[in-house]
């Protein structure tokens, strides 16, 4: 299952590949492979991306991880330090889906939270936000693209 995480009309889809006697109705979809900058504190750890240390200009480092979809994304993680004291480490999560704002976990938005029902009415607090989302990656930065020099002349101007 090369390629993951996979979306239809941006909600994760959830696979799991049936070994032989495994009933597929009885096969949990809680785990959702997926790249993070930053971090081997948020899910099992799967692998490690060695073409980004050929990029000088990164200030992250790329680990893909199994993620829980049923546990809140994990926003960050706070270190202790020798001289720097506690620092926090923020997590931003490539190609992440749909989300909630309220609860944190994927696969639906704060209308269809079960916290946003819960509070019947009442004042919701959203603990998380779009920050979550990494930018886009791009492997050639530099594009031939008379169509896409243009795009980037247009969002300059």
């Amino acid at each position: 299952m090369n390629g993951l995480p996979w979306t239809f009309n941006n909600h994760p889809l959830l696979l799991h590949h049936l070994q032989r006697g495994e009933f597929a109705m009885r096969v949990p979809l809680t785990t959702l492979s997926i790249w993070v900058q930053v971090g081997n504190f948020l899910g099992t750890f799967l692998e490690y991306d060695r073409s980004n240390e050929l990029g000088a200009w990164r200030n992250y480092m790329r680990v893909r991880v199994n993620i829980d979809v049923s546990l809140p994304l994990k926003r960050f993680k706070s270190i202790r330090g020798g001289v720097e004291g506690v620092f926090r480490i923020t997590f931003k999560y490539e190609k992440l889906s749909t989300f909630c704002f309220i609860c944190g976990r994927v696969g639906h938005t704060e209308s269809y939270c079960e916290l946003t029902y819960a509070a019947n009415g009442g004042e919701v607090v959203q603990g998380w936000n779009v920050t979550l989302r990494a930018p886009e990656r791009h492997v050639g930065m530099g594009s031939s693209s008379r169509w896409l020099c243009g795009e980037l002349v247009q969002e300059a101007g």
